[in-house]
C-alpha cells in the first residue's frame, strides 16, 4: 500500500473484508504474509506470529519456491 494511504483504514477494510469472505466459505483460520506489517497484524488486527511449518501444505511450497522471507501470522475466525 502506497504511504499516502497509511493511516486511512484501507488496509484495515482491507483486511477484514478477505476474513469476512473466509467466514462465509467455512475457513476458520487465515494467514498473513508480511516483510514489513507486523505491528499492522499484529497490533492493529489481532494476528498472531506463526511458523512458515503452520501454513497449509501447497501455501508453504508456494512461500519456500518464492525465496521471500516474509514473517507469517495467523487469525482464528469466530
Amino acid at each position: 500500500m502506497k504511504q499516502a494511504h497509511e493511516g486511512r483504514g484501507y488496509g484495515i477494510e482491507l483486511v477484514r473484508h478477505a476474513e469476512n469472505l473466509a467466514r462465509e466459505r467455512g475457513i476458520s483460520r487465515v494467514f498473513a504474509l508480511s516483510n514489513r506489517a507486523a505491528d499492522f497484524f499484529t497490533g492493529k488486527l489481532g494476528y498472531q506470529l506463526a511458523s512458515v511449518d503452520d501454513l497449509p501444505r501447497e501455501r508453504r511450497a508456494q512461500y519456500e519456491a518464492s525465496g521471500r522471507d516474509s514473517l507469517v501470522f495467523t487469525l482464528q475466525l469466530e
